[in-house]
């Protein structure tokens, strides 16, 4: 996983295909009905919380909104308040 904060507050997130596998099927925490499980993600976070650019695998793509909430909470991407 990398993060990388961009001078206007924003923040782009990358997970390989392995961090989203790991996440989604670790111990006492997994998720079996993964979207992103395996896929590589970049996210792209506009500085007041908004999802500004989303993609699996270098293409556009739809995930559960409340796994991707705990996927990037769980990875450490707290400023996140409107992924929902």
């Amino acid at each position: 996983m990398k993060i990388k904060n961009l001078p206007d507050g924003s923040l782009v997130v990358w997970l390989s295909a392995r961090d989203t596998y790991d996440w989604a099927h670790r111990a006492g925490g997994n998720w079996p009905c993964s979207t992103t499980s395996g896929h590589r993600l970049v996210v792209g976070i506009a500085s007041n919380g908004d999802i500004q650019d989303f993609a699996i695998d270098g293409k556009d793509g739809n995930v559960d909104s409340h796994e991707l909430d705990c996927l990037l909470r769980d990875f450490g991407v707290r400023a996140v308040p409107n992924v929902r």
